[in-house]
C-alpha cells in the first residue's frame, strides 16, 4: 500500500466520522428542558426572566442532581437570564437597570445564595466567572410537600412597589424580594400631567394622584394636598371620597366621615354618577369603619 492510497482512507474514514455529526447539526428536536419566560410590570418596572425548564424525571434533584455549595444556572441550557427597565432593590442591594444572569448556589438549611452576574451570553454555570458578579444575596428557600415537576418562576405577592420573584422546582421554593421606587416616579408622572392638561381637567389627576399615593401609604400630606385641589376644583363623589380617604389617612376620622358624607350625597344627587354607582358598598363599608373608629376613642 502506497503512502497515497493509506493517506486516502485515513481522510475517508475521517470524513465517515465527522458526517453524523454535520447531519446531527440539522437535526431539530424538541428540547428535554424547553426555553420559558415570563414578564411583569410592577409599578414603572417590567421584569423579564428567561430560562430553561427542566423536569426532574425521576431523578433526586437537590443534593445530588443538583450539588450542594456549588454555582447552578437556575435552570438549564443557556444560563438563565433577569432584566429590569429601572433601577431595582433586591434584598436590600441597589442594580442597575439591566440584565443580569442569574445563578443559585443551593444549600442544605434555609438560605441559599442568588448570584446577579453582568455576563448574560453564557452557557449555565460553565462560562460563570466570579469576578463579574454585581450582588450576591442570601435568599430563603422553603421545601413544601407537593413536587413540582418542571422547573418555573414566576412575580408573586406583587403591588405597585414590591414583591417577589419566586422559583419553584422539586419541592423548593426561593424567594427573591424586590422594591421599586414607584412613588417618586408617580408624584412626577403627575406634575408633568399637570402641566399639559387642559384646566378642566386638572381636577381628575389630582384625584387619580391622591388616591395612588393613599393606596401606597405614603406621602400622605401630598395626597391631601392634592385631594384639596380635586375637591375645589371638581365636587362630585370621586373627589369628596378621595379627600374623605386622606383625612382618614391623617387619622381625622370625624373629618372623613363628614367629607364621605358629602360624597355620598353628591353621588346620590347625580343619576350619572358611575364612580357612586360602582363604589357604594364599599363607600358605605368604610363609613362604618371609621365611625367605629371614632366610636372607640371616646
Amino acid at each position: 500500500m502506497t503512502y497515497q492510497t493509506l493517506k486516502a482512507q485515513i481522510i475517508f474514514v475521517f470524513l465517515g466520522m465527522l458526517t453524523p455529526i454535520a447531519f446531527s447539526q440539522d437535526l431539530n428536536l424538541p428540547l428535554k428542558s424547553p426555553k420559558a419566560s415570563i414578564s411583569y410590570s410592577v409599578g414603572y418596572t417590567e421584569i423579564k426572566v428567561n430560562y430553561g425548564s427542566p423536569a426532574i424525571r425521576d431523578r433526586n434533584i437537590w443534593g445530588a442532581q443538583v450539588p450542594y455549595d456549588e454555582v447552578w444556572r437556575a435552570g438549564a441550557n443557556e444560563a438563565t437570564t433577569i432584566s429590569f427597565s429601572t433601577e431595582i432593590n433586591i434584598e436590600g442591594q441597589v442594580l442597575e437597570a439591566g440584565k443580569y444572569s442569574f445563578f443559585l448556589i443551593p444549600k442544605q438549611g434555609d438560605k441559599w445564595t442568588a448570584i446577579f452576574n453582568s455576563e448574560t451570553d453564557i452557557w449555565g454555570a460553565f462560562q460563570y466567572k466570579k469576578e463579574h458578579d454585581v450582588a450576591r444575596i442570601e435568599v430563603p428557600v422553603k421545601f413544601v410537600n407537593v413536587s413540582q415537576e418542571r422547573l418555573s418562576y414566576e412575580i408573586i405577592d406583587q403591588n405597585s412597589e414590591q414583591g417577589y420573584i419566586k422559583l419553584a422546582w422539586g419541592k423548593a421554593r426561593v424567594y427573591v424580594r424586590f422594591l421599586v421606587d414607584v412613588v417618586n416616579e408617580a408624584m412626577a408622572q403627575v406634575d408633568a400631567a399637570l402641566e399639559s392638561a387642559e384646566p378642566n381637567q386638572q381636577w381628575i389627576i389630582y384625584a387619580r394622584g391622591a388616591d395612588f399615593l393613599l393606596e401606597t401609604g405614603k406621602q400622605i400630606d401630598q395626597a391631601m394636598e392634592w385631594a384639596d385641589m380635586s375637591s375645589e376644583l371638581k365636587a362630585n363623589c370621586l373627589t369628596w371620597w378621595v379627600k374623605a380617604r386622606a383625612l382618614a389617612g391623617k387619622e381625622m376620622y370625624r373629618d372623613a366621615i363628614e367629607s364621605g358624607k358629602k360624597a355620598i350625597q353628591l353621588g346620590k344627587a347625580s343619576p350619572k354618577d358611575t364612580y357612586y354607582q360602582a363604589n357604594s358598598s364599599q363607600i358605605k363599608s368604610q363609613m362604618e369603619a371609621w365611625v367605629n373608629q371614632v366610636n372607640g376613642t371616646e
